[in-house]
């Protein structure tokens, strides 16, 4: 069961959103509007990110669950490989991996849009190595 696809959920999903842009609109350090985390992706987000365009055009979005950029004004993944952060750099084709926690994005769907690590030194486990070489990316 996905609530992002249920009708009954809709009101729920831009309840969140309204409350959120309301409190922290004026707040000069935000620079997009996050529709959530790992929850997915469908109608109940699209209609989250109509009710932001709609209170202000001018207002970015961001969500990584919109794998290809139907809402979102840049194009992000979790944990993305440097490899590949530095291929979106390039606009070298088609990126990315198919993997759970990742995917391959056309050209087309990123082409025209930042590229914006959300998730990237997770430090459960054995992490954070490797930080340098995202940053130098």
């Amino acid at each position: 069961f996905m609530p992002s696809h249920a009708p009954a959920w809709r009101d729920a999903y831009v309840d969140r959103m309204v409350r959120l842009v309301e409190r922290d609109k004026n707040h000069a350090c935000v620079v997009l509007w996050s529709l959530g985390n790992e929850s997915g992706f469908g109608a109940n987000h699209e209609a989250m990110a109509a009710w932001v365009r709609a209170r202000n055009p001018r207002f970015l979005i961001h969500y990584e669950g919109d794998r290809y950029g139907k809402v979102s004004d840049v194009i992000s993944q979790m944990y993305t490989r440097v490899v590949n952060v530095a291929a979106f750099g390039e606009g070298a084709g088609d990126v990315g991996d198919d993997t759970p926690w990742s995917h391959r994005v056309p050209l087309e769907d990123y082409v025209d849009k930042p590229f914006f690590l959300c998730e990237y030194a997770h430090a459960m486990g054995n992490g954070p190595g490797g930080l340098l070489e995202y940053w130098e990316t």
